[in-house]
C-alpha cells in the first residue's frame, strides 16, 4: 500500500503517515519496498511481523549492551550508578542470550509440524 493510500483510508495527514510507518519499519513490523517505474514508497507486511520485531528487539539489545559496557567504564565500580549499568548490561546480556528469533523459529516448526 502507498503512503497516499495509508493517508486516504485512515484519514491523516501524509506527515503522520510518514512518522508512524518510520516507527512501524524500525520495529520490524513493516517493511518500505519500491515497484518498478513508480517513485511513491510502498508499505508491506511479511506473514509473520514477530519475527521482523524480534530481529530489530536484538539490534536494540546489543545496542544498549555494549551502552551499558561503555557507560560502567566512566563510573567508580561499586557505586550505585555502575551497580545500575551492570544490571543494565546483564540484563541485556541474559536477553540477548535467550536467542529468542531462533526460540521462534524452532517454536513455529513444532507447531506446523503438529507437535505442540
Amino acid at each position: 500500500m502507498s503512503a497516499a493510500e495509508l493517508a486516504e483510508k485512515l484519514g491523516i495527514s501524509s506527515g503522520s503517515v510518514s512518522t508512524y510507518t518510520r516507527q512501524l519499519i524500525d520495529r520490524g513490523f513493516v517493511h518500505r519496498v519500491r515497484k518498478p517505474g513508480v517513485r511513491a514508497h510502498f508499505f508491506t507486511m511479511g506473514n509473520d511481523v514477530w519475527a521482523g520485531f524480534l530481529a530489530a528487539e536484538q539490534e536494540y539489545l546489543q545496542n544498549q549492551f555494549r551502552l551499558a559496557e561503555e557507560a560502567m567504564s566512566l563510573v567508580s565500580e561499586g557505586g550505585r550508578s555502575w551497580e545500575r549499568l551492570r544490571n543494565m548490561r546483564d540484563y541485556m546480556g541474559w536477553m540477548i542470550d535467550a536467542k529468542l528469533p531462533a526460540g521462534w523459529e524452532q517454536f513455529k516448526r513444532k507447531r506446523d509440524a503438529g507437535a505442540l
